[in-house]
């Protein structure tokens, strides 16, 4: 599994929250895209249009949700902000405190209504709270916190939906999607969007967008009008075909039993942290947690880190590590050497 991801001969790669690794598979499909695109110049773009149906049927396949509702956008942030267009213009947000940035600035730049709350060890009972109190057309979040990794309850935001059924859903999934097991249709989400260049291994110009009936109605759009927008002029056809492609393998290498691996993987970083007293009260409070942790360290660190071969980011006041299912228990044996030899 190891051989297909060069990056990892180069280094203790713990990043995939800021860049997944692409796959010889998907590079050479990419090259070959390039190469047909060379030879065939119109044809490309025809059979590309051709080709966008399947793909989406693909997407869908592996979230779980309607072909005619998923949309393959070039990322998160423009997929989102097509969203965000078709919303009334007095919607009532409900929104959490140091959101992605990319989140965060579209409501912004839109002049919507939001209220920001804490995110706590019992964030889910804070979101109903809220929710109890205030009048809300909107609660919009991260599904996983891109700097903490905490990992909102899909379970318990299933039973605070049963409650508040009005109240629209909309996730971004880009720490989520292809982290971890999901399926749209059956969710408490509305609507959700991400980019495919981190956990899904989809490789850069691709994100998903999908949507339920209720966003629909509650826009007062169709899902052929919404399919316009998102279409308008062209798309990105080597993106589109790379994230079919990710999606597809995923589900061929038997996605549940790379998540066992993945998860594994992620227990055994979590433990060490927790030995060395590094994890976030928040993150060591929660018993369900992403593959992501940010521990406390400094430029300094961070750089020394990144000197030894170690790929990580600086988030917040810390340092962000991740690990997906190309990790093994090797990677964070010699990450916890380095680390140990620095402090």
């Amino acid at each position: 599994m190891r051989d297909t991801f060069p990056a990892l001969d180069e280094s203790i790669y713990l990043n995939t929250a800021y860049v997944g690794l692409p796959s010889n598979s998907l590079m050479d499909l990419r090259a070959a895209f390039d190469r047909q695109y060379l030879r065939e110049g119109d044809q490309f773009k025809i059979k590309g249009y051709e080709r966008l149906e399947s793909q989406r049927e693909a997407v869908a396949s592996f979230l779980g949700s309607d072909a005619t509702q998923t949309f393959i956008t070039p990322n998160f942030s423009i997929g989102f902000r097509f969203l965000l267009d078709v919303l009334p213009a007095n919607t009532r947000t409900l929104i959490l405190h140091d959101e992605y940035h990319s989140l965060e600035n579209a409501w912004n730049e839109r002049g919507l209504i939001a209220k920001r709350i804490a995110l706590s060890v019992t964030v889910e009972a804070t979101i109903e709270a809220e929710l109890v109190t205030g009048n809300y057309d909107v609660f919009t979040f991260s599904v996983v916190q891109y700097t903490s990794g905490v990992l909102l309850d899909l379970e318990v935001l299933t039973r605070i939906k049963k409650r508040f059924p009005e109240v629209l859903f909309i996730a971004d999934g880009t720490q989520f999607i292809g982290a971890e097991a999901f399926n749209f249709e059956q969710s408490p989400l509305d609507v959700i969007a991400a980019s495919g260049y981190k956990w899904l291994l989809a490789g850069f110009s691709n994100g998903l967008t999908c949507v339920n009936q209720a966003f629909l109605d509650f826009c007062g759009i169709t899902k052929e009008k919404l399919e316009a927008i998102v279409y308008a002029g062209h798309f990105d056809f080597l993106g589109a075909a790379s994230l079919a492609f990710a999606t597809d393998q995923l589900t061929e290498l038997n996605f549940p039993a790379l998540l066992e691996e993945k998860n594994k993987i992620a227990n055994c970083l979590r433990q060490g942290l927790a030995n060395r007293n590094l994890l976030d009260p928040i993150v060591n409070a929660r018993k369900k947690h992403a593959s992501i942790f940010n521990i406390s360290g400094d430029a300094a660190l961070y750089e020394q880190l990144q000197n030894r071969g170690v790929r990580c980011s600086q988030r917040a006041e810390g340092i962000r590590l991740s690990v997906h299912f190309y990790n093994n228990e090797n990677d964070i044996d010699r990450f916890f050497q380095v680390f140990d030899s620095l402090v």
